[in-house]
């Protein structure tokens, strides 16, 4: 597999490193991991994302993040990698109505 790319299934028995249940990002997550059947052996469950790098940093778990959380990320010790075969779309639809 190249360099930077997993599989899905590589992450089940991580410990996990996640935002509240009552963000819809998270609920998506939930649902693609299920989909999945990855299973993580613990959730450490916060909506501070420094607070998240930190523990990814520190060797404690993975995270599935926005880009925007790790983005500005200067620690050496926090990877990005992709999932092979997954792909998240996000779309905004925006109305506008004129008077």
């Amino acid at each position: 597999m190249p360099r930077g790319i997993v599989e899905a299934t590589m992450l089940s028995g991580e410990n996990l490193g996640r935002g509240s249940h009552l963000s819809d990002y998270q609920k998506i997550i939930d649902r693609y991991m299920k989909f999945l059947g990855i299973e993580p052996s613990s959730s450490i469950i916060s909506d501070y994302p420094p607070f998240i790098n930190e523990l990814i940093a520190t060797n404690m778990g993975v995270s599935f993040l926005p880009q925007l959380s790790w983005y500005f990320s200067r620690e050496k010790n926090i990877r990005l990698l992709n999932i092979k075969g997954a792909e998240f779309v996000r779309y905004i639809n925006i109305t506008c109505w004129l008077s």
